[in-house]
């Protein structure tokens, strides 16, 4: 495994590491993004997704709506999105959050280069950020295509 991969995997996913099934969701609609070659949007991942987190609500279950505008929901995403990179990154070689993006600019938001910058993937400016974006994004749908099967 690489600086990278051993950087995601000590990293302390808050939110992700806490509700495996939501992950597992989340994971299988990323997997049905990639085969599709396509990208999805934030509240589309998001969808109909129940959350059951430890430390958030007490543990009650709920649904995050990205437009309330409330940090503690992107909070959770973003935390989710980079267990997801993670897990797919020292296995697959390639971030799956790259197929995540918002609605209005049409490619990630900003936690994604703040993360690819913090693991040391990337340099902190946006044209080596966007380069990188789609490079992932490349990776990951050159192999959900040839892994039909996956999550």
């Amino acid at each position: 495994m690489d600086d990278i991969g051993r950087r995601l995997m000590s990293m302390n996913w808050v939110y992700g590491d806490g509700d495996p099934s939501a992950l597992a969701e989340l994971h299988r609609r990323i997997a049905d993004t990639g085969r599709r070659e396509t990208l999805i949007e934030y509240q589309k991942l998001l969808n109909g997704v129940t959350f059951r987190l430890a430390n958030v609500a007490g543990g009650e279950p709920f649904h995050i709506d990205l437009s309330e505008g409330r940090e503690l929901d992107r909070a959770i995403l973003g935390s989710f999105l980079g267990r997801m990179c993670a897990d797919t990154y020292p296995t697959r070689g390639f971030m799956a959050s790259a197929l995540a993006i918002s609605g209005t600019q049409r490619k990630p938001g900003a936690g994604f280069g703040r993360l690819m910058t913090e693991i040391g993937a990337v340099r902190n400016n946006a044209k080596a950020i966007y380069d990188f974006w789609v490079a992932e994004v490349t990776k990951a749908h050159a192999w959900y295509v040839a892994h039909p099967e996956s999550h």
